[in-house]
């Protein structure tokens, strides 16, 4: 069976925006040096451990991976509700990359289309002996 174009779409939209993140967070470790000091570097492994693996995994049609990245996508965004209403909306949307939390829940929403739910639940016919 060939893989949606929902789940192609949500897949790469997640792989790409996580792994521009990672990148920028490597290559600009200033801010996350400020932030955690020493722990800068354990702090990317287990970004890279904890977002860029399971995005990944999503092309080799996990399902845990689909959850789990979901449920990720999904807290961060309610984080930032939670956080615009205590400070300033201006700051948060300056603070925080919104337009790539907007395209991770688009990449999210395309997981769980039909075409893509179908393909994530339908491992046993892929491995038929």
């Amino acid at each position: 069976m060939r893989i949606p174009f929902s789940a192609a779409f949500g897949a790469a939209t997640l792989i790409g925006t996580i792994g521009y993140t990672i990148a920028d967070n490597v290559i600009n470790v200033g801010p996350v040096q400020a932030a955690f000091g020493d722990l800068a570097g354990p702090f990317i492994i287990v970004l890279v451990a904890f977002f860029l693996v399971p995005s990944l995994a999503l092309l080799g049609r996990s399902r845990i991976a689909r959850g789990w990245l979901s449920l990720a996508v999904l807290a961060g965004a309610a984080f930032l509700v939670w956080a615009a209403q205590f400070f300033y909306a201006d700051d948060v949307i300056r603070e925080f990359p919104i337009a790539m939390m907007i395209t991770q829940i688009a990449g999210v929403i395309a997981l769980w289309f039909p075409g893509a739910d179908d393909w994530f639940n339908r491992r046993d016919e892929a491995c038929r002996a």
